[in-house]
């Protein structure tokens, strides 16, 4: 939504995505390779990226980023504006699911939503969910109204 909207947007992977010839959620994004588990190319990243960079958006569970030495308190030093955001699926708070890994189906289960997507009939046919209601929707809208 942010690429969409105008901002020039990056996106940090660590290795290129082979065979992957389009994938319509990186439209407008440039891709950046840098593996941040490897300390030179965090460096590089800290270095050569960062300081021209006004937004963070990070969607690892809660404690990757200071382990990779880039919490908010790191990168503030580097640049004190940047808005750091952090996406994370059962967020931040210390819950019994903060440190579980989830997806869409997860946290529409654990809300209970996903119950409205059952049999409405003996022999009807189930419709997954799509993943706009738990992503797109929740998380990301939200996120893209508070970045701005």
């Amino acid at each position: 939504m942010l690429a969409d909207n105008g901002a020039h947007v990056s996106v940090i992977k660590s290795e290129d995505e082979n065979g992957m010839k389009y994938n319509y959620l990186n439209r407008n994004k440039e891709t950046i390779i840098v593996n941040l588990k490897k300390k030179e190319e965090r460096e590089r990243l800290k270095t050569a990226i960062l300081p021209t960079t006004d937004v963070i958006l990070e969607s690892y569970r809660p404690g990757v980023m200071e382990k990779l030495g880039l919490s908010p308190e790191e990168v503030h030093k580097i640049k004190p504006s940047i808005i750091f955001v952090r996406l994370s699926g059962y967020g931040n708070a210390l819950t019994k699911y903060t440190h579980l890994a989830g997806h869409d189906m997860n946290y529409l289960a654990v809300s209970g939503i996903l119950n409205k997507f059952k049999r409405t009939a003996k022999n009807s046919i189930p419709v997954p969910p799509s993943n706009l209601l738990a992503d797109f929707y929740s998380g990301s809208l939200y996120c893209f109204n508070l970045v701005l």
